[in-house]
């Protein structure tokens, strides 16, 4: 059994009954943490396969959630900073091939490892699918958080209403000059609330998903990915 100990002069625990310790420490054996606490009580407990963290300078705290995260973003890849409107116009007019698995595994574990990084280890993917891929794109993306080991919720996303401000659609479209108005209404396919989740319903991945095949062999309840479906009539970016 592999043990760990971390140290930390200042530990925040979430813990009503004791939110912050002062020079404390975290066990953890096998992946799994096992005691918070005081870190000369947990030092008597050794020995440790690994010590990790200074008890004179370091802060330890639970990982942070990215509560809107968009793992698949190579139309936006190379696009220069504007306002977010005519940042998604441009995106959106960007035609580029569809990916392999392998890239779609890459461009997830890419942005997973970026927030790593940040403290971050917790995520909900508003997943932009590509309907061109094979189940959407999704197994890839999942594979990625799996290996990565960060806890995901993946809500394969939609936008059904203001997609370009937020405003609605043909308000916002009769306001432009009419040959840009034209231009960007093309783009504009009407949403088929039924199509999609037919799509969604058809779509297979190595995670927790009721009612379906387990092909990576993982345990119900023990998956740290999760899907979820979207609501096709919350809106923009709607989980």
């Amino acid at each position: 059994m592999a043990r760990t100990l971390i140290r930390a002069h200042t530990l925040l625990t979430q813990s009503a009954i004791q939110p912050v310790v002062r020079s404390g420490g975290i066990t953890i054996e096998d992946g799994v943490i096992r005691e918070v606490g005081p870190l000369a009580e947990l030092e008597r407990k050794g020995p440790y396969d690994t010590v990790l963290g200074d008890q004179e300078r370091h802060l330890a705290l639970p990982g942070f959630i990215n509560g809107h995260h968009h793992s698949l973003r190579p139309a936006r890849i190379g696009l220069r900073s504007s306002p977010l409107e005519s940042w998604l116009a441009r995106s959106r007019e960007r035609q580029l091939p569809a990916l392999s698995p392998d890239q779609v595994y890459d461009h997830t574990l890419w942005g997973t490892l970026q927030f790593l990084k940040s403290g971050v280890t917790a995520v909900v993917d508003h997943y932009p699918f590509d309907p061109r891929l094979e189940d959407l794109g999704v197994p890839a993306s999942i594979q990625a958080y799996l290996d990565a080991g960060v806890r995901a919720a993946v809500c394969v996303a939609c936008s059904d209403q203001q997609r370009y401000v937020y405003e609605d659609d043909e308000a916002f479209l009769a306001r432009l000059p009419t040959d840009l108005g034209e231009a960007l209404r093309v783009k504009l396919r009407p949403f088929d609330r039924d199509a999609f989740l037919s799509l969604w319903g058809t779509t297979r991945g190595p995670v927790r998903w009721p009612g379906r095949a387990n092909p990576a062999g993982l345990r119900p309840g023990r998956s740290p990915v999760v899907l979820r479906r979207a609501s096709a009539s919350a809106g923009f970016d709607s989980q």
